[in-house]
C-alpha cells in the first residue's frame, strides 16, 4: 500500500551570500525552533506537502508514482478543534455575492435524485453561501487535487443510513472535478454501491446498515416493528471491509423506529414495541449497544472484522428540523439561512451516546495488545444543528408529481451544508496520516482557505503600490546585498515606526514619478504617510543608500516584470537613485523600458509589461464583465520578456491584479478551463489555478533561461478601502498605520499570498533538486505583504491627477489602491488605476446618475434627466441581492415562467439589470412607492400571453409590499386592498374580435385558421377599458398564425398565408397595422372611469414587441434558447418581419397620439424592443410546466422566467407612471417620502 510522506515546508530568511550560509542556517533553525505559538498574521496553517515514497500497492505502477506530482495543501494546525466553531458568509473573499458552490447537477452526474436540490427547482441558492468557521482557525475549502494524492492507491468505505450514502456521494462529487469513477460494483443493489478512481488507484464503496448490527423487519414493511440483534454485527459490511484503509461509520435515525432488542439470542427489551412484559429500554440503549458492537467488530482486528485501518466514527446529523409538524405530519424546513441553534433533546441524547462509545473504544483498542486499528471521531453534529436550512425539503422531485415522498428535512442537498464534512475529512487525514512525517519546525504559514471561490462576479480590486515603494526597493536592496549581523533578521516581520528624517525624494527631485501617485503634486493633505519607517523585529533595516547600491549593482541588470505594480516599484527604485545619478530612458517596445545609469557603473534597469507574466490575448474587449475576456496560454511565459531572461543578474517578477479578469485558460495549447468566463461545458478553475500555473511558469522560465540569474518572487500587495467597494464609496482616509495585528489579510488576496509562497516553495526545490542551489541559480521571496496590510494611510485616495477629468470617472470614485510617492512602503490603491497602463480600452466602474423620471408629456417621451431609459445594455446586477421574489414569495407566477421551480441549473439570467445609455442609472422598482403612487387606480394589461407574463411580473414585484388577493376567481385580476390597487389582465391576443375557423388550419401546422375583424376592437376588453386608469397595450405573436382580414361591413378584404385563391395576402404586416389602430382608439377614447365626481383622464401605454429567440430550429422543431448570458449590444439582430412589426407599432402609436382629441388619454410608448432583444438566455425553454424530460413538447423561448428580464419592463413602468404622478397629481400623497 503506498504511504505518503508529509513535508510540512517553511519559509525562511536564506542568505545571498554564500560566505552567510552557516549562519543562516543557524538563524533558520533558531528561528523555527523560537517561533513555534506567534500566530501568523495570516492565519494559522501549516504547508503540508504530499509525495509517494517506495511502497506501492499491487497493480500499481511505478511510472505512475513518477508521474504524480507532489501537491502542496492547507492543514489546520494541530491545536484546532475543527468541530467547534460558526457557519459564516462565505462572500468569495470579495464581499461580492458568494463562493460559487464545488459542483452543480450540471457537473456532477452522481447525486441521488432525492437531493438534488438545484435540478428540482429549490428557488433560493443562498444556504450555498456560508461556511464553518472553526474558532480557533480557518477550515480549508476540500482541494480534490490533494484528497485524491491523500488516498492514492487506498479505500474508503461508507457504513450506515441513506446519511451515509448522502456523505459519499457529496465525496464523489467534490472529487469529480479531478476524475469521474468507474463503477466497479459487484451487485445491482444501489444501497452497496462501490466506485473506483483508476488514475489514482482510490476504491469508495457504500454499505447500507442503518442499524450497523443484524435487523429484520418483523411486521409491516410500511413502517413496523424490527428486531435488532444488539450483538451481532450486519454481515452485509462487517465481512466486507476487511480490506479497506478507512471506513467511515454513521448512524442513528433509524433507531427511532419501533423496536424489538434481541442480545445472545435472547429478548431484552424494546423501544415502543407496546408489548406487555418486555421492558421499554428508549432507543438510546440499542444504539449504544449497536454502535459498541460495531466499533468493537472494527477494532478485533483478526477474529472480527479482518479490519486493520483506520475507523472514522462520525456523529448524527440531526433530526430536529421538522417545523411546524412531524416528519410525516405536514412537517418542513423551510427556513433560508444557519441559526443559532445548539443540540437539545434527542439530538443531544444521541450525541452523548456516540461521543461516550467512542471513548470506550478508543480507550479499549489503545489497550489491547494486537488492535491494529485506529479510531478517529468526526464530530460534526455541532455544526449541522445550525443548518435547518440546507435540507431538500419538497424539492427531492417535480413540483407537479405524485409522489409519496414526506418534505426531507433529514438528508442534505448537493451542493449543501454536507460538503463541510468532506472537508472536515480530508483535515482529519492529513492531520493522522500514516506513515513518514517529516517536521522541519513549526511557524505557521499563510495558508489559503480556499474557501472564496468568485461565480458569480469579478472583483477587480488591482492595487499600485505607488506611494509605499521606497520601502519596498529598501527590502529589495536589503535582500540582494546586506551583510548577516550576529543572528539571522527576518526583514518582512516587524512593524511601522515613526521617522522624522523622511522623505528621502519629492517630486521636484525625481522625475519620473507618474501623475497618479504624485500626491504631493495633487494636494494630500497630510504628509505624515510619510514619516513612518519599516523595522524588522529582530534589528534595524538601514535606509537604502544609492551610491552604494549603484556601486554593488555595477555592470549588473535589474529587471523588474509583472504589471503596473512591478512598474510602480522600479519607479521608485529610480526615485530614489536619483540623489546619486540619473539614468538615460529608452522604450525598445510599449512594454520595454530601459533606464540605464552610465558614467562608471553601467547599471541597467528594466521594465517589462507584462500582467498576466505568460503569453495572453483581448480576445473580446468587453467580455462577459465588461472587463474583457483574454486567453491566458498558462505554459508559455510572455514573449515580452522571456526571451530577454539571460541577460538578467536580477529578475523581481510580481503579478497579481490582472488575474481578476475573465480569462479562458489554455494548457499544452488547449482549452483547460476558465475563470469568470459564463460558459456552458467550460469548468471555472478560478483566478487562483491562473495565478498559481502563471506564476510557476514565469519563475520555470527566469530559473530556466540561462545565466547566473537571482529570481526575486514579490508577493501581494493588498486593497485597503473602508466604508464601501472602490466603485461605492470605498476610501482610504486614514492617516497612521494600523498596529501590528489591527488588520489581517483575507479571502482572495490571502489567497494570492498563499499560492504565491507554495510556488517559489515548489521552484526552489528544483532549483536545488537540478542541482542549481551550487550554480549560478538562486531563488529569493520578498515577502513584503506583511508590512503593506497596515499601510491603509498611504494610499493617494483623491490626491492625484484628477483621472475623472480625463476618462469621465465618476468624483466620488476614490483611488485606494495605489500609495503616494514618495511614502514609507509599497501598496495598491485603486482598481481603475491598475488598468490605465493597458493599451485601448480602460474598464470603467458604472457611473452613477441621478434617478431617472419619465415626463408625462404625451409621445415616446423625453426624462428630465435627458437619459432614454429604452436605450442601453445589460449590465452585471453585482449588487449581491437575492431576485426581488421567487415562486415562494409571490403567489401567481403561472408555471410556464416559474423557471426556478421547474428546475433551471442556471440562475444567472437574474443577476444582470438593465443600464440606460447616457450616463444614467435606472432605479429599480419600488413596491411600496408604486402602491403609495397607484392608491385607488388600476392598471390593465391588454395583449397575448406576453402580457399576461407582464402582468405578472408587475404583481410578484408589489407582493413585496403588500400581498394580493384575487379580484374574482379563475380570472387574471388582483386586488391590493390596503392601497385600492387593481391589476388585470384581458386576454386577447389579436386586440380585435377574431374567430377561429379551422383548428388544424391551411398548413396543418396546429395554428389554425382565424377570422380577424380588424375595425372591430375585442369586445373581452374594449367593454372594460372605461374602468382602468391606465391601459398596457402589446401584442404580436399571434399574428403569424393564418388568419382571414375582414372590415367593418363584414366583407373580406385580404389573409395572411390563407392559400386561398383569389384572396390577396396582405401579410401579417397588415392586420397588425389595423389592429393596433383599432385597438389604440378604442383604448383612448372609451368611456372614462369616474374619480372625485368628475372623469379620469387615462393613461394609454404600448410596449414594442419582445422577439422570440430560437436557435437550432423552430418553434415547433428542435429550436431551443439555452444561452445562459445576455447577448452584447448589436450581437442579436431583429429579423426582417420583427423589424417591420417593431416599425409598425412605432407608428401607429405616434399617428394615435397625433390624433387625439381635447380630454383624451395620455399616450406614452414603452419601447422596450432593444432591451427584450439582448436577452436570449432568459426563457425558460425545456424550464416550465411540463417534465423536461419530454423532449417531444416545443421549448419555450417566447415568454419570460419570472422573476428575470421582464421585470425591467416594469421598471420602466415604474418610471412612465410613477413620473405622472410626482408631476401632475394634485392630492397630497407624499412620494418622496415613501
Amino acid at each position: 500500500m503506498t504511504k505518503k510522506k508529509l513535508q510540512v515546508v517553511r519559509p525562511r530568511v536564506v542568505s545571498p551570500l554564500p560566505a552567510l550560509a552557516a549562519a543562516a542556517a543557524v538563524a533558520v533553525l533558531l528561528l523555527l525552533l523560537t517561533a513555534a505559538g506567534r500566530p501568523s498574521f495570516l492565519g494559522r496553517y501549516e504547508a503540508i506537502t504530499i509525495s509517494s515514497v517506495a511502497s506501492l500497492p499491487s497493480g500499481y505502477s511505478s511510472e505512475s508514482a513518477r508521474r504524480a506530482p507532489a501537491v502542496v495543501v492547507a492543514r489546520v494546525p494541530s491545536d484546532c478543534d475543527i468541530f467547534r466553531g460558526e457557519w459564516v458568509p462565505d462572500d468569495g473573499g470579495d464581499g461580492g455575492g458568494g463562493a460559487a458552490p464545488y459542483y452543480t447537477n450540471a457537473s456532477c452526474p452522481l447525486i441521488q435524485e432525492h437531493q438534488n436540490c438545484m435540478k428540482y427547482g429549490r428557488p433560493d441558492l443562498g444556504f450555498l453561501r456560508w461556511r464553518w468557521r472553526p474558532e480557533r482557525c480557518e477550515l480549508p475549502r476540500f482541494d480534490a487535487a490533494a484528497f485524491m494524492e491523500v488516498v492514492r492507491g487506498r479505500s474508503m468505505a461508507f457504513v450506515g443510513d441513506s446519511l451515509a450514502r448522502n456523505h459519499m456521494q457529496s465525496l464523489m462529487c467534490l472529487l469529480s472535478k479531478v476524475e469521474n469513477p468507474k463503477d466497479v460494483s459487484t451487485t445491482k443493489d444501489p444501497e452497496f454501491r462501490t466506485v473506483r478512481y483508476e488514475s489514482h488507484n482510490f476504491t469508495v464503496a457504500a454499505f447500507r446498515s442503518p442499524y450497523l448490527v443484524t435487523a429484520n423487519q418483523s411486521s409491516d414493511p410500511a413502517g413496523g416493528t424490527w428486531d435488532l440483534y444488539l450483538d451481532e454485527p450486519d454481515a452485509a459490511w462487517a465481512t466486507a471491509v476487511a480490506g479497506f484503509d478507512y471506513v467511515v461509520v454513521s448512524t442513528a435515525n433509524w433507531f427511532n423506529r419501533p423496536t424489538m432488542f434481541h442480545e445472545a439470542g435472547r429478548l431484552v427489551g424494546c423501544h415502543h414495541c407496546l408489548v406487555p412484559g418486555v421492558a421499554d429500554l428508549k432507543r438510546t440503549y440499542s444504539l449504544r449497544a449497536a454502535l459498541r458492537t460495531a466499533l468493537r467488530a472494527l477494532t478485533a482486528g483478526a477474529g472480527g472484522a479482518g479490519f486493520d485501518g483506520t475507523v472514522i466514527v462520525r456523529t448524527l446529523s440531526p433530526t430536529s428540523h421538522f417545523e411546524g409538524g412531524e416528519w410525516n405530519k405536514g412537517g418542513d424546513c423551510r427556513r433560508t439561512r444557519p441559526t443559532a441553534a445548539r443540540m437539545a433533546g434527542l439530538d443531544l441524547d444521541f450525541h452523548t451516546v456516540q461521543v461516550e462509545e467512542f471513548r470506550r473504544a478508543e480507550a479499549a483498542a489503545a489497550a489491547a495488545s494486537g488492535g491494529a486499528a485506529r479510531l478517529l471521531l468526526m464530530d460534526t453534529t455541532a455544526a449541522m444543528v445550525a443548518r435547518a436550512d440546507g435540507h431538500p425539503s419538497r424539492y427531492g422531485h417535480w413540483a407537479h408529481e405524485k409522489v409519496t415522498l414526506y418534505n426531507d428535512c433529514v438528508h442534505w442537498c448537493l451542493p449543501g451544508p454536507i460538503d463541510v464534512w468532506n472537508e472536515m475529512l480530508l483535515q482529519m487525514l492529513l492531520l493522522h496520516q500514516p506513515g513518514a512525517v517529516s517536521i522541519l519546525g513549526f511557524l505557521p504559514v499563510p495558508m489559503t482557505p480556499l474557501n472564496n471561490l468568485c461565480n458569480f462576479r469579478v472583483k477587480k480590486q488591482y492595487y499600485n503600490p505607488r506611494c509605499l515603494i521606497p520601502a519596498v526597493s529598501l527590502l529589495l536592496l536589503v535582500v540582494i546585498l546586506t551583510k548577516a549581523a550576529d543572528e539571522a533578521c527576518n526583514i518582512f516581520r516587524g512593524e511601522w515606526v515613526p521617522d522624522p528624517d523622511a522623505p528621502y525624494y519629492t517630486n521636484d527631485t525625481c522625475s519620473v514619478i507618474h501623475e497618479h501617485y504624485d500626491c504631493m503634486k495633487y494636494g494630500k493633505p497630510d504628509l505624515g504617510f510619510v514619516q513612518w519607517r519599516w523595522r524588522p523585529d529582530s534589528c534595524d533595516l538601514p535606509r537604502l543608500d544609492p551610491a552604494r547600491f549603484l556601486s554593488s549593482m555595477r555592470g549588473k541588470t535589474l529587471a523588474f516584470i509583472g504589471d503596473s505594480l512591478a512598474r510602480n516599484h522600479m519607479n521608485s527604485l529610480i526615485c530614489l537613485l536619483t540623489r546619486v545619478a540619473e539614468p538615460t530612458t529608452s522604450w525598445p517596445s510599449s512594454e520595454h523600458t530601459v533606464y540605464h545609469y552610465g558614467g562608471g557603473y553601467n547599471f541597467t534597469v528594466l521594465s517589462f509589461w507584462a500582467p498576466f507574466l505568460v503569453r495572453n490575448e483581448l480576445v473580446d474587449a468587453d467580455g462577459p464583465a465588461h472587463t474583457g475576456l483574454w486567453n491566458l496560454y498558462l505554459d508559455e511565459p510572455d514573449a515580452v520578456w522571456a526571451p530577454h531572461v539571460p541577460a538578467f543578474d536580477y529578475a523581481v517578477v510580481s503579478a497579481s491584479s490582472w488575474f481578476y479578469r475573465p480569462s479562458m485558460l489554455y494548457e499544452a495549447g488547449r482549452l483547460v478551463g476558465c475563470h469568470h468566463c459564463l460558459l456552458p461545458n467550460v469548468t471555472d478553475l478560478t483566478l487562483r489555478y491562473a495565478l498559481r500555473m502563471a506564476t510557476r511558469a514565469a519563475l520555470r522560465a527566469v530559473v530556466g533561461g540561462g545565466g547566473g540569474v537571482t529570481a526575486v518572487l514579490r508577493t501581494v500587495s493588498p486593497s485597503q478601502y473602508e466604508g464601501g467597494e472602490w466603485n461605492k464609496d470605498g476610501n482610504c482616509v486614514r492617516t497612521r498605520p494600523y498596529r501590528r495585528g489591527e488588520k489581517t489579510l483575507q479571502g482572495v488576496e490571502l489567497d494570492f499570498h498563499t499560492l504565491q509562497v507554495e510556488e517559489f516553495e515548489a521552484a526552489k526545490r528544483a532549483v536545488t533538486a537540478s542541482g542549481g542551489s551550487g550554480g549560478a541559480v538562486r531563488m529569493m521571496l520578498m515577502d513584503t505583504t506583511e508590512a503593506m496590510i497596515v499601510r491603509a494611510d498611504a494610499h493617494p485616495s483623491r490626491s492625484m491627477m484628477k483621472f475623472h477629468e480625463v476618462i469621465k470617472l465618476p468624483s466620488i470614485a476614490h483611488y485606494g489602491l495605489r500609495y503616494v510617492l514618495p511614502a514609507a512602503a509599497v501598496a495598491a490603491c485603486v482598481l481603475v488605476l491598475a488598468a490605465v497602463s493597458l493599451p485601448g480600452r480602460v474598464p470603467l466602474p458604472p457611473l452613477l446618475a441621478p434617478e431617472v423620471t419619465k415626463n408625462t408629456a404625451d409621445g415616446v417621451g423625453g426624462d428630465r434627466s435627458g437619459c432614454d431609459i429604452f436605450k442601453g445594455e445589460w449590465v452585471p446586477d453585482m449588487s449581491g441581492e437575492p431576485p426581488p421574489y421567487t415562486g415562494e414569495s409571490c403567489p401567481v407566477i403561472h408555471g410556464h415562467y416559474d423557471c426556478m421551480r421547474y428546475g433551471r441549473p442556471d440562475l444567472g439570467y437574474v443577476r444582470w439589470r438593465w443600464r440606460p445609455d447616457g450616463g444614467c442609472e435606472m432605479r429599480r422598482f419600488d413596491a411600496a412607492r408604486f402602491l403609495a403612487a397607484m392608491r385607488g387606480r388600476s392598471v390593465a394589461f391588454v395583449g397575448d400571453s406576453l402580457a399576461r407574463n407582464q402582468m405578472h411580473s408587475l404583481v410578484c414585484l408589489l407582493s413585496r409590499a403588500e400581498r394580493p388577493a384575487p379580484w374574482t376567481n379563475g380570472s387574471y385580476a388582483y386586488r391590493f386592498e390596503r392601497h385600492g390597487l387593481t391589476v388585470a389582465a384581458f386576454w386577447s391576443p389579436f386586440l380585435v374580435r377574431a374567430v377561429e375557423t379551422d383548428p388544424d388550419g391551411p398548413t396543418g401546422s396546429g395554428a389554425g385558421l382565424w377570422s380577424l375583424h380588424l375595425d372591430e376592437p375585442d369586445a373581452g376588453w374594449a367593454a372594460h377599458v372605461g374602468a382602468f386608469d391606465h391601459v398596457v397595450v402589446s401584442a404580436g405573436s399571434w399574428f403569424y398564425r393564418p388568419s382571414m382580414f375582414y372590415d367593418r361591413r363584414g366583407r373580406l378584404v385580404g389573409c395572411n398565408t390563407c392559400l386561398s385563391p383569389n384572396v390577396t395576402d396582405l401579410t401579417l404586416r397588415y392586420s397588425l397595422r389595423m389592429a393596433f389602430r383599432s385597438a389604440l382608439r378604442a383604448a383612448a377614447t372609451g368611456g372614462a372611469r369616474r374619480r372625485g365626481g368628475r372623469a379620469a383622464r387615462r393613461t394609454v401605454i404600448v410596449r414594442t414587441i419582445s422577439p422570440s429567440h430560437y436557435e437550432n430550429g423552430t418553434w415547433n422543431g428542435h429550436g431551443d434558447c439555452v444561452r445562459t448570458r445576455p447577448a452584447r449590444r448589436g450581437e442579436w439582430e431583429l429579423n426582417a418581419m420583427e423589424k417591420d412589426m417593431h416599425r409598425i407599432q412605432v407608428e401607429e402609436f405616434a399617428a394615435a397620439a397625433r390624433k387625439r382629441g381635447k380630454g383624451a388619454a395620455r399616450m406614452m410608448l414603452m419601447d422596450a424592443t432593444e432591451a427584450m432583444a439582448q436577452r436570449p438566455d432568459a426563457h425558460p425553454s425545456k424550464y416550465r410546466l411540463w417534465q423536461p424530460d419530454k423532449f417531444k413538447v416545443s421549448r419555450d423561448c417566447v415568454h419570460w422566467c419570472l422573476p428575470g428580464a421582464m421585470d425591467a419592463c416594469n421598471d420602466m413602468l415604474f418610471h412612465m407612471l410613477i413620473g405622472e404622478h410626482i408631476f401632475t397629481l394634485s392630492h397630497k400623497t407624499d412620494l418622496t417620502a415613501v
